[in-house]
């Protein structure tokens, strides 16, 4: 306690223990031994014991004057309680306590009500003798002033709620509670005069009870009464449909507020009001009735796949949810149920009776069960557009609703989103979006803005436009009404609620009220008979039981009034793969291989229709990718318990699918090509390869060559490669390939084959070592040197050699800032200062990174690094590649390589390291300190490119962003770089990821930061990720952002050339030497400003998907496989395009725009020339 500048403060303080109680209530007296608790139970708090809290302060005052007692609160959860207020037991007030969110400036709590509010208590001198005294603050309900019904047997002021409710749900403890948190309590002296005389203040309510022939709105009056004063005997409200008699004041008040929720039967156009007391006017107010709203309560269970239990746990308990859903509807018609994710209806159908199943698809039709298009939850910042859309395709399957929104999607938890949806989801033919945030690690002060707006045409960049409401959480019932919800409870926060949108520019009078229950959570722990209870006492807001698509369709009418939203969203939560940087690497790894896999076994088939690609591997593999993309990486608790079993358990469940794509897709790419090799009529030995990409391209590829053994062009000249290492003999190479055509491969001998062992090989002659060991050796070079080749000269720091300049040479442009605090490639470990790396299981915080909200002040921060030390430099037939190795900053067994590309005027930068486990928050990023003066920073999304100080919208993550295949940072005149990251896709532009959660993205300099690792989530994420990792990086200089040649860029540094040795065992050359052979694989042709994608989902059907790289429109024609001609799959649709005669086909597409063509075989195909 001081008493300076204040007459007496109280420190809020957290308190674990239980309340003592006393005369029935949970009572704590508090003094400046005792501090003030920060959190204070409501009569609505279930974890409080549905009751009041009272809260005893003894003080001392030197002298009697005026002061004012001042509260500062956060309503954190549910309804606001109200006050009694009491001074030595002889004054007594009670409130109704303000509560403001204007924006999320202050508030991190989830939900759309929670906020703050202050209030400030006369008391006069008169009544502060010097000495002790006792305050006292209690919550309590004044249910008539919130209800409006008058209850002559309810306490004026209840310590327990009027009604019986549900059992609550002791698991949740006060998450979904109704509580104060204080953050301010103190007396202090008055500076202006007390008031003498009561106040008046009169507001419009939402609520309206049931009349005939029109429901009453009801009207609020709400008196102030100063210190020692009293009402007057009579008060009346006048307005132009009547007057109203104001009840008795209840007595025993002698300062505080009194309320009363007023009928007003007439009220239905704007009116004036007054109050008269005793006769004479005392206050007049103009008012505008509340519009009449529909709450559409979404009974919704959230899909995490993972996180609070096993994942196969979590996916049966949806599944029984369904069961519930189903058993439910046959006793309740007016029950509806959404279902969070395609993939539970797909596992249901795979584990259910055929009689559920079909009533599951009868209530799916009939509207009774929504079903979210997508297959899950997806972070859709990581997700690459195939997968995306490969995420709807179950989903498609399942009937359509009646309605005017027959099939939406719908993302929750995750609180942004990629501004490709609406393209992908029209193209596909969804309608609707619902998107449902949380804020927590992913808010910025202007985050309610999309909330506010919603609904909204959400359009992409191609024009494509979706039905969209994005709201504030999933479990909106709880965090407005707390659980179990009482009607007098509800009305505060559903008041709060309706009273953002009651505005000239909210044009529904249709809301969403989101959610019902939490995260994997049993149906049965839900109270949807709130609705009912809720209706039976009001007509407005009436509370309708709906699904998904029942609220979409309420506000399709006014579809073409609502406001445009156009913004990107960032990528706040990817960043948690990063907790698991090898899975995410193989995902990344996987996204470009499976649809190239894919699309090559189709070509094949097109060229040999003997072979089919192998549809129920490559599903599978989809399957796979897409739970990769889902948003849950681990168990709830792993930060809490870090070396618990279920870490590993669950993290092994994602891995497996991630693996399992990364296996199929390479195992099929294998298949395709050994497939190619036989149609072509290959001998061995050779080696095949393969440009997977839609325009002609000059590429790399890895292949294992035996010493000796070298591939052959068509002149009989040696193929350029480089020994990357040597394993007793066995070469790990990287093939310089000449330019390829698009989708073309090319056939080339080997020099020599390999014998063939039956028993296999003996043991090598020499002792092969240790794996670093076989690296091909470098060169000694002194650090504080320049390196040299043809196109690039390297400035090398002095004390470890490491780059600080990096000069073009043939435009002699330098691309690194010789002053910025980090030399390329450099790897930066972000933690707290004095964490320790060692402890078992404490983990050192980092307040600003753990929230943006964070108690205190920042954690201070140290940006550690490794020791390094340059090994030398070695000559490339394409240019040179330097190396170092190093240890430290988290980190053992630190290879660096930089190889200068002279050929193609690249750079390709390589980090290898075994990562030591970590508890304590930390980072790892990789320095890129780009050159760039004036720069602006874009990076690629599925469809398009994002400019994110111009592009992102209110909300938007801004501090880290996640690029689909590359970034440019380009200054005002053009130059600048390209950057490619295959294996991660974070980054940070000019500083490292520090936690200044920034509302507007700016770039101060050309600085990149690969963020590669981290371990900042408190959940959902493992803590620690000990192990080998590696990361790749492509970058080179740029004239100006030219968005296709960027996005090009991008998809070759993702994926090179595919390669693969056929051998003598292969096919039997019967004498035949091995010769060359070059061609173009049949299908559409080169399309250099599009993205292809090609698959063969059913015998005689092909699907194509075109995605335009150009900022601009772009007319492509495209040359039919032979026999094929469009499908138009909705008999609605008039737009399918036609070919010609020749079997050209020409496609319009919108900038950044795309397209779905489904092809039929409508007769045999031709012979495939062999020649």
């Amino acid at each position: 306690m001081t008493t300076d500048p204040f007459l007496w403060e109280a420190t809020p303080a957290p308190r674990s223990e239980p309340w003592p109680v006393v005369d029935g209530l949970p009572t704590l007296v508090v003094d400046t031994e005792r501090p003030w608790p920060a959190v204070h139970p409501g009569i609505h708090d279930a974890d409080g014991g549905h009751r009041a809290h009272r809260i005893v302060a003894a003080f001392r005052l030197e002298a009697a004057e005026d002061t004012v007692l001042h509260l500062e609160y956060a309503a954190e959860r549910g309804p606001c309680p109200d006050l009694e207020i009491t001074l030595d037991g002889r004054h007594r007030s009670l409130h109704h306590l303000p509560v403001e969110r204007n924006d999320r400036t202050r508030t991190g709590d989830p939900g759309p009500v929670s906020g703050h509010g202050t209030l400030r208590v006369e008391l006069p001198a008169a009544w502060l003798s010097p000495g002790d005294h006792e305050l006292t603050v209690t919550t309590v309900l004044d249910e008539e002033a919130a209800t409006g019904a008058a209850r002559p047997d309810a306490p004026e002021a209840a310590h327990h709620p009027g009604e019986k409710l549900p059992l609550p749900r002791t698991q949740y403890g006060k998450w979904f509670g109704s509580y104060l948190r204080w953050t301010t309590v103190r007396i202090e002296r008055a500076t202006t005069p007390m008031r003498r005389v009561p106040t008046y203040a009169l507001r419009t309510t939402p609520l309206h009870l049931h009349g005939e022939p029109d429901p009453i709105p009801l009207v609020e009056l709400t008196a102030n009464l100063p210190a020692g004063g009293a009402l007057p005997s009579r008060l009346t409200l006048e307005h132009s449909g009547g007057s109203i008699t104001v009840p008795d004041s209840p007595g025993g008040r002698d300062f505080g507020m009194v309320r009363w929720r007023l009928p007003a039967p007439g009220f239905t156009s704007p009116a004036d009001f007054t109050v008269h007391a005793d006769g004479a006017e005392v206050h007049r107010a103009g008012l505008a009735p509340s519009r009449r709203w529909t709450l559409h309560l979404i009974p919704h269970v959230h899909l995490d796949l993972g996180f609070t239990d096993t994942q196969a746990k979590s996916v049966e308990l949806h599944c029984r949810n369904i069961d519930k859903a189903l058993e439910r509807l046959e006793h309740d018609s007016a029950f509806r149920f959404s279902v969070d994710g395609a993939y539970i209806v797909q596992e249901y159908l795979r584990t259910r009776s055929p009689r559920r199943c079909a009533r599951l698809r009868e209530a799916i039709g009939a509207g009774l069960i929504g079903v979210n298009t997508f297959h899950s939850n997806l972070l859709t910042g990581i997700t690459h557009l195939e997968e995306l859309r490969r995420a709807l395709d179950f989903g498609l399957t399942l009937p359509p609703a009646p309605g005017a929104v027959p099939r939406y999607a719908n993302i929750t938890d995750v609180p942004t989103w990629t501004s490709a949806l609406p393209s992908v989801l029209r193209t596909a033919g969804v309608d609707a979006f619902v998107g449902m945030s949380n804020h927590h690690r992913a808010a910025t002060d202007d985050s309610d803005e999309v909330h506010l707006a919603s609904p909204v045409r959400w359009q992409a960049p191609d024009g494509s436009e979706v039905l969209a409401h994005f709201a504030d959480h999933y479990s909106q019932l709880r965090f407005i009404a707390a659980d179990p919800q009482a009607v007098a409870g509800a009305v505060n926060g559903l008041e709060r609620y309706t009273e953002r949108y009651e505005r000239p520019d909210y044009l529904p009078c249709d809301l969403a009220l989101i959610g019902t229950h939490a995260d994997n959570e049993d149906l049965a722990d839900g109270d949807t008979g709130f609705a009912e209870r809720w209706n039976g006492v009001f007509a407005y807001p009436r509370i309708q039981v709906s699904t998904f698509a029942d609220y979409l369709d309420a506000i399709e009418p006014l579809r073409d009034r609502l406001p445009v939203h156009r913004a990107e969203g960032g990528s706040f939560w990817e960043d948690g793969p990063a907790s698991s940087a090898v899975d995410a690497a193989a995902y990344r790894q996987a996204q470009v291989l499976l649809p190239a896999a894919e699309q090559l076994a189709a070509s094949v088939q097109l060229l040999d229709d003997r072979y089919r690609p192998h549809r129920e591997a490559l599903d599978r593999a989809w399957d796979g990718l897409i739970i990769g993309g889902e948003h849950t990486w681990n168990w709830a608790r792993a930060t809490a318990h870090p070396h618990a079993p279920q870490i590993g358990d669950q993290l092994h469940w994602k891995r497996r699918a991630i693996d399992d794509a990364a296996r199929i897709a390479l195992d099929e790419s294998r298949r395709a090509l050994s497939q190619l090799a036989a149609s072509l009529g290959v001998d061995g030995p050779c080696v095949l390869v393969h440009n997977p990409h839609p325009w002609p391209a000059t590429l790399t590829a890895e292949l294992d060559l035996l010493e000796g053994s070298v591939p052959l062009d068509a002149e009989g000249r040696p193929v350029p490669f480089e020994v990357l290492s040597d394993c007793a003999g066995m070469l790990r190479t990287r093939l310089v390939l000449e330019e390829m055509p698009a989708f073309g491969y090319r056939c080339m001998p080997l020099s020599t084959g390999a014998a063939t062992v039956p028993a296999g090989e003996g043991p090598a002659a020499v002792s092969a070592g240790e794996t670093a060991d076989e690296r091909t050796p470098v060169r000694p070079v002194a650090a504080g040197r320049q390196v040299t080749s043809q196109a690039w000269e390297v400035r090398l720091r002095t004390s470890d050699g490491l780059p600080t300049g990096l000069r073009h040479r043939p435009s002699g442009r330098e691309l690194l800032d010789g002053d910025a605090p980090f030399a390329l490639g450099e790897l930066v470990r972000l933690t707290a200062s004095g964490a320790a790396d060692s402890a078992p299981h404490d983990r050192t915080m980092i307040g600003q990174l753990d929230s943006r909200y964070h108690q205190g002040s920042p954690t201070p921060l140290v940006a550690d690094r490794p020791a390094m030390r340059l090994l030398g430099a070695r000559s490339t037939p394409d240019g040179i590649r330097l190396r170092w190795e190093g240890t430290g900053a988290g980190a053992t067994g630190i290879t660096l390589e930089l190889l200068l590309r002279d050929s193609t005027e690249t750079c390709e930068l390589t980090v290898e390291l075994t990562k030591q486990p970590v508890l304590d928050m930390e980072s790892t990023s990789i320095a890129f300190p780009f050159l760039v003066h004036d720069p602006t920073v874009r990076y690629d999304r599925q469809l398009g490119w994002v400019e994110p100080a111009a592009d992102h919208g209110p909300g938007s993550s801004n501090e880290w962003l996640s690029a689909t295949s590359a970034v440019t940072v380009t200054g005002p005149d053009g130059p600048g770089v390209i950057w490619s990251a295959p294996d991660s896709s974070l980054f940070s532009s000019s500083d490292l990821v520090r936690g200044t959660w920034p509302t507007r993205f700016s770039e101060t300099n050309g600085h990149l930061y690969a963020y590669v690792m981290n371990n900042f989530w408190p959940c959902n994420t493992a803590p620690a990720q000990p192990g080998p990792v590696r990361f790749r990086y492509v970058f080179a200089p740029v004239a100006r952002h030219v968005p296709e040649a960027a996005s090009r860029f991008g998809a070759e540094a993702r994926l090179g050339a595919l390669a693969q040795e056929t051998t003598l065992l292969d096919r039997f050359p019967e004498g035949r030497p091995p010769r060359s052979a070059e061609g173009t694989l049949p299908g559409l042709g080169a399309l250099a400003d599009c993205r292809i994608g090609v698959s063969a989902p059913a015998e005689g059907r092909l699907t194509l998907r075109l995605a335009n790289l150009r900022a601009d429109e772009n007319e492509v024609a495209i040359q039919l496989p032979y026999g094929y001609r469009p499908l138009t799959l909705d008999a609605a649709r008039t737009d399918t395009p036609r070919p010609d005669a020749d079997g050209t086909l020409r496609v319009r597409l919108p900038r950044y725009g795309l397209t779905e063509l489904h092809l039929a075989c409508e007769s045999s195909p031709e012979p495939p020339s062999r020649s």
